[in-house]
């Protein structure tokens, strides 16, 4: 019985730590970025799948209606999106990229490599990338790995 009560602790102390570097990874990466981690996935997977369903966005990102029309209506005061009632279906919602979130996108990208470099010339806090840096793309892959395996566990 004593075991599975230490399981349960280091579990919980694990989902802990979890919820903790989370949260201090979107603070660094909206510092760095002057977007919240949410919307840097909304804009890229509109520009990869676009143009595409407001619900399609919503599933990807795996936030409900109400948290995705909130963060669409954001970008869209910004000018990163354009979103239009679907002519065919009233209650859909088509979100599309625009040449302003193509540029952002860019210079976000274009920023983050020269940070990486060294070359940090575009205003990218270096500071932020030298995280993401000091890990290598093995550690990444494992840790993916490992979260993959988890979610499975949790849908089994």
């Amino acid at each position: 019985m004593e075991k599975n009560r230490i399981y349960l602790q280091t579990f919980s102390d694990a989902m802990q730590k979890l919820r903790t570097v989370e949260n201090q990874l979107k603070r660094v990466f909206e510092e760095n970025t002057g977007m919240s981690l949410t919307r840097f996935q909304i804009l890229c997977f509109v520009k990869d799948y676009g143009p595409t369903t407001q619900a399609k966005v919503a599933e990807y990102v795996g936030i409900d209606p109400a948290a995705i029309t909130r963060h669409m209506k954001i970008l869209e005061e910004k000018g990163y999106i354009k979103r239009e009632r679907n002519e065919n279906n009233g209650r859909e919602i088509k979100v599309s990229f625009t040449k302003m979130s193509k540029e952002k996108l860019a210079a976000l990208h274009a920023s983050h490599k020269e940070a990486f470099e060294g070359k940090d010339k575009a205003g990218f806090d270096a500071g932020g990338c030298s995280v993401m840096a000091s890990i290598s793309e093995d550690d990444i892959r494992q840790l993916m790995d490992a979260l993959s395996l988890l979610e499975e566990k949790i849908k089994a």
